[in-house]
């Protein structure tokens, strides 16, 4: 009998476990063959297919799941709902407004948890804009990340990080969707306010 036991890394795995393993590493797969690959696929076009394989992250599976239009329109509506994509209403964002877009979200359970990592993503893209604009992930939407991190500090960021994260903790963890929402919307309604 051969067991095959996968694991992100060697820490998931006890010493006792590890020492009796062969250990053979995966590397993700190129950018541009994943690309390649949803082209010849012919799921999408060339832009989007560029954009999927970006946003993957080596990922085969990844990319097939991000290479369909509804992706897209979901990134753009999470993105323009959280208020992370208006450069210049970023700073007064109402609480009111917030929890309707926790609210709306709320009512996406079984696609919540990919929405808010596409908001991770975003601010993950933020952050480094000014440090590696080369490495961020919505290439396509470099102008906006410009004109958005204009206006917000590298604290605001952090919060808005952590926000989105406990969020996707509280979720995993079988909490209140609509409460962990509210509570994340919040927050990041009071950050991006300063």
């Amino acid at each position: 009998t051969t067991l095959i036991l996968t694991a992100l890394q060697r820490s998931d795995l006890l010493p006792t476990i590890l020492s009796r393993c062969r250990q053979i590493s995966f590397h993700p797969i190129g950018e541009a063959a994943l690309a390649d690959h949803l082209i010849r696929q012919g799921k999408v076009e060339p832009q989007i297919a560029r954009q999927a394989a970006v946003m993957a992250a080596g990922s085969l599976d990844n990319a097939d799941r991000l290479a369909g239009r509804s992706w897209y329109r979901e990134r753009e509506w999470v993105l323009r709902a959280s208020g992370l994509m208006d450069p210049e209403g970023i700073t007064s964002r109402p609480v009111p407004t917030a929890l309707a877009f926790s609210g709306a979200l709320s009512k996406k359970k079984d696609r919540v948890l990919d929405m808010l990592d596409v908001l991770k993503i975003w601010i993950r893209d933020l952050i480094i804009w000014p440090h590696a604009p080369s490495l961020i992930m919505n290439t396509d939407e470099a102008h906006r990340l410009r004109a958005v991190r204009a206006n917000l500090e590298d604290g605001c960021l952090l919060a808005l990080w952590t926000a989105v994260e406990v969020a996707q903790k509280n979720i995993a963890g079988k909490g209140n969707i609509r409460l962990t929402l509210d509570i994340m919307a919040i927050s990041m309604a009071r950050s991006m306010a300063g």
